[in-house]
């Protein structure tokens, strides 16, 4: 080969090197480089084909503007941690972006920050985009929008507006169709959010500490099925109404509102599901409301303790859909006054109603089925205080769809520690020699406690079967009628009642009830007194 053909031979190959490091060049990646990197008008960058990664910032201003074209080249991407360390306070997105995305975590942990304006064309705000940007103010949310990532904004806790100074109100815009989990959890400065109607979904924990948070509006022709766990706790939402597609809120969604504003909520009558806990510790909520006269709830599951420590919690009618209360449900809610319960429900859990009403008046549960088991229900009730039953200051009366009185509690009052409104003794005029006609109903069991503090003569059904530990604790009944010849006992039963002495009344003399009554008797129970009657007192 000639020096003149090897010359020729090495351009050739130097011209097709040349070719497949651009094609290459091409297929590495939208945003690898090929160029390194290169500077222009303060931002450093990377190029690859026809399209610019702009890697950081490195000039001195406090206002930018992100351009659409940078060495020639589309601008198509910008890397997290590109704003580090400058002071820059304000970005702008120039208006002639069509086609850009973000990194995830793009500005998070910058505290300088204080607003952002996104491009239209933009349709994704990556996880942790602005993820503790404390000092973020205001973010111009996009038109074309379609999906905030996880933790989004979470921790912006100066965050107050996607609209002009002085626009309280965050909207997240109508083309959003899906949000991350926590995406604006702790904004603590957030006060009204508009969420727009394509949403189906608000997912666990989006506004979860948003203490500010007064007002959330949806859309009229909204979409949301689902509010997610804890999506709204520990907010003060007090201005809300939800949207009519609503068929789900999950675990904790209100819980822990304190503000003294949020007073009440109606449930949309499409809800079919209400996680655990979903209102507990709401301090001033006072009245639920379920759909409407003209639009029955379709309600059917409530979770554990879901109105717990609701101390504001008055009056409140479960839907006839729902079939069981459950654990907790209503522990702690003292002022509840009213509460009906259906022909419907099968079973109440542990606790359901412990520590209630001791503000109110009296409570009054509604039966509306006469075969209830009541006295499984007054035994989840917690009788008085770390000292023993002798507190208790609630008043209970039972009474059926008409208001007849089918069971009452009254409970061993002290006039001078009540802390209701009104005079104890001047409440329970009416009542403080009643007899318990238990008779009026089908009871099965009477549980530990179930009778302890009653005062008057007490008439317990043929029906019950048995009675449970310290049954008449500090009670002042000083006669038992006992119509079940094969009730069964607890040896504490009959202790530590107030008076130190019963007289029981055996309406049926022969069975396990005589036998273990009188071995009580023979074991040196003088207290006890058992003779037989005919029947119930008139």
């Amino acid at each position: 080969m000639t020096k003149k053909q090897t010359t020729i031979l090495i351009c050739v190959v130097a011209a097709i090197a040349v070719v497949l490091v651009a094609v290459g060049g091409y297929f590495i990646g939208t945003y690898s480089s090929s160029d390194g990197e290169m500077r222009s008008g303060g931002f450093v960058y990377e190029t690859s084909g026809s399209t610019a990664t702009i890697i950081r910032y490195e000039g001195d201003d406090k206002t930018i503007t992100i351009p659409a074209r940078i060495g020639g080249r589309r601008v198509a991407y910008v890397e997290a941690g590109f704003l580090d360390g400058t002071g820059v306070e304000e970005v702008i997105f120039s208006e002639e972006i069509n086609m850009i995305e973000l990194a995830d975590r793009v500005f998070e942990d910058n505290t300088d920050i204080v607003y952002v304006s996104l491009p239209d064309s933009l349709t994704e705000i990556p996880d942790s985009a602005f993820e503790d940007c404390t000092s973020l103010e205001r973010v111009k949310m996009p038109a074309s929008l379609t999906t905030i990532g996880d933790s989004a904004f979470e921790g912006c806790s100066s965050l107050v507006t996607s609209g002009a100074d002085g626009e309280n109100v965050f909207e997240i815009p109508e083309t959003v169709t899906n949000i991350g989990v926590e995406a604006f959890m702790d904004c603590g400065d957030l006060i009204s959010v508009s969420i727009g109607s394509r949403l189906s979904a608000l997912p666990n924990r989006i506004f979860y500490n948003c203490d500010s948070l007064r007002t959330v509006t949806f859309a009229s022709d909204s979409a949301l099925e689902n509010i997610g766990e804890s999506a709204f706790r520990n907010t003060h939402v007090n201005n809300v109404t939800l949207p009519s597609s609503l068929t789900y809120i999950g675990a904790y969604a209100f819980a822990e509102n304190t503000y003294s504003s949020f007073t009440s909520i109606n449930i949309p009558a499409s809800v079919g599901r209400i996680g655990e806990y979903a209102f507990s510790g709401c301090t001033y909520l006072n009245t639920v409301t379920f759909g409407s006269t003209d639009d029955p709830s379709e309600l059917y599951e409530i979770g554990e303790g879901i109105f717990k420590n609701c101390s504001r919690l008055r009056t409140i009618s479960l839907p006839e859909s729902v079939t069981a209360i459950p654990t907790l449900a209503f522990y702690g809610c003292v002022r509840l006054g009213t509460f009906t319960i259906g022909e419907q429900i099968e079973s109440i859990g542990d606790g359901a109603f412990s520590n209630v009403g001791s503000q109110a008046t009296s409570i009054n549960f509604i039966v509306n089925a006469p075969g209830y088991m009541l006295v499984d229900l007054m035994s989840y009730v917690e009788f008085g205080d770390d000292d023993g039953v002798g507190e208790v200051k609630e008043h209970w009366i039972l009474t059926d769809s008409t208001g007849t009185v089918m069971y009452a509690y009254i409970g061993a009052f002290d006039p001078e520690n009540c802390s209701n409104d009104s005079d104890p003794e001047t409440a329970l005029a009416s009542h403080n020699s009643f007899d318990f006609l238990l008779d009026m109903i089908d009871i099965r069991e009477i549980r530990s406690y179930g009778l302890a503090g009653v005062k008057g003569s007490v008439c317990i059904p043929s029906s019950v079967t048995k009675l449970g530990e310290y049954c008449f604790m500090d009670s002042e009944a000083a006669r038992v009628y006992i119509g079940g010849a094969n009730c069964e006992f607890e040896e504490t039963t009959f202790d530590d009642t107030a008076s130190g002495s019963l007289e029981i009344m055996l309406l049926d003399a022969s069975g396990s009830a005589n036998e273990f009554l009188q071995q009580l008797i023979d074991e040196g129970r003088n207290e006890l007194s058992v003779r037989n009657a005919d029947s119930f007192p008139a």
